[in-house]
């Protein structure tokens, strides 16, 4: 029996997910990454993400503005999932 991920809180899930990705320590950058494909390929994302897009944009740039190749190669990877969804 598995969980559907559609029917899991976007809030505060994906939220804290895409904090975790300013981490650069594995497996807490795999983990926020995966949740973040998990979750953003789901049947329910656009309408479960697009309500809480303003607390995933602060996360998401600050990710992107790190100095660590692979926070940001992991931020511009789920900034193409997430632009997918919106």
């Amino acid at each position: 029996m598995g969980v559907d991920v559609g029917d899991l809180p976007f809030d505060p899930i994906l939220v804290t997910c895409f904090d975790g990705l300013i981490e650069e320590k594995h497996p807490y950058n795999f983990i926020a990454k995966a949740v973040i494909k998990e979750m953003l390929e789901s049947p329910a994302a656009p309408d479960k993400t697009i309500p809480i897009i303003q607390k995933i944009v602060w996360p998401l740039r600050t990710a992107l503005c790190g100095k660590n190749q692979q926070v940001y190669e992991n931020a511009i990877d789920c900034l193409g999932m997430l632009s997918e969804v919106v």
